[in-house]
């Protein structure tokens, strides 16, 4: 995540690389801060990431949903697996993508590791995890929970035009005013 430090006053917020705890922290963070600045004023989160981990993608997404300022979403070059659902979790009708921009979706995935009772519980905790995931997509789309399961049964690359067919993208940004 980085900050535009030549204009303290950007509402933008940028979302590259891996999405981790400490980029979480200062997204949240600067979301937080614009909220306080301006609660009428959107604020816009940039994405070109290939996602990261699942416990700060939904901290992120959680935020969103309590801001009251409207979130824009934009994905320039990539917005892949936890990233992909930040995006798609923006405010409805100012999510948008770059015209040669892709969202990439996928199972959810965790390295785990212990002995077999563990495994059971981080098994079921992934699998609640991914419920609330596919609900959550088919919500904030045109997508039935079953067609979000066929989706994301492998690596899905969706471009903008198929991404606004499926009501995951509201359109293509043509000029983006900083």
């Amino acid at each position: 995540m980085k900050k535009n430090r030549d204009n303290d006053d950007s509402r933008n917020i940028f979302i590259s690389g891996e999405l981790d705890e400490e980029n979480t922290k200062k997204v949240i963070e600067r979301m937080l801060e614009l909220q306080e600045i301006s609660i009428n004023k959107p604020i816009s989160i940039i994405i070109d990431s290939y996602g990261g981990n699942v416990d700060s993608m939904f901290a992120i997404t959680d935020v969103i949903d309590i801001l009251v300022p409207d979130v824009n979403t934009i994905c320039v070059g990539k917005a892949m697996s936890a990233s992909a659902f930040i995006f798609i979790c923006g405010t409805n009708g100012k999510r948008l993508m770059s015209k040669t921009s892709r969202l990439m979706l996928h199972q959810m995935s965790q390295c785990i590791h212990g002995d077999v009772k563990d495994l059971d519980i981080y098994t079921e905790e992934i699998k609640y995890l991914q419920s609330v995931l596919v609900h959550e997509i088919s919500k904030r789309s045109k997508l039935s929970v079953s067609s979000v399961e066929d989706i994301i049964d492998r690596e899905r690359y969706i471009r903008p035009n198929e991404a606004i067919k499926m009501g995951l993208c509201d359109g293509i940004i043509r000029r983006l005013q900083c």
